[in-house]
């Protein structure tokens, strides 16, 4: 790929440039996302307090990989949870810890985020899978009634 030669001060210096490319898909993808129609996202239970309570890098990233999902893409890394209901998927956030989040993305009227939790074990905890299913099923439920 050629780059025009710099003919303006504003244009960045090699390694300002260099810096700036690391960052470029994070930057299309904000691009994207401005110009796409975001879904609101439900919080089902106590979801949104307990990403609250998450590090900062954790509720950042979260929060990123949360908008990609609500413009209709996938998120950095995720995983499908057919254990939770069919739909749902995990996104996978590292920092300061481990810490997950089971949303389904496939309802036309908003993102559900059904559960936030940090992962202390390496298999997801069955009390965790849990709470995603019987919220999931609420979503149904409202889903049926509304």
């Amino acid at each position: 790929m050629d780059f025009p030669a710099r003919t303006e001060s504003r244009i960045p210096s090699d390694a300002a440039f260099a810096k700036w490319t690391t960052g470029l898909d994070r930057y299309i993808c904000l691009c994207i996302i401005k110009t796409v129609q975001l879904k609101p996202i439900a919080w089902m239970g106590d979801s949104l307090e307990r990403l609250r309570d998450a590090p900062a890098g954790i509720r950042a990233d979260a929060g990123y990989q949360l908008k990609l999902v609500q413009a209709g893409h996938m998120p950095a890394d995720f995983r499908p949870m057919p254990d939770v209901g069919p739909g749902v998927f995990e996104m996978r956030l590292s920092g300061t810890g481990e810490y997950r989040v089971f949303y389904v993305a496939k309802f036309e009227e908003a993102v559900y985020v059904l559960h936030c939790f940090d992962k202390k074990t390496r298999a997801t905890r069955r009390t965790d899978i849990d709470l995603g299913q019987f919220r999931y099923k609420q979503v149904l439920s409202r889903r049926r009634t509304s």
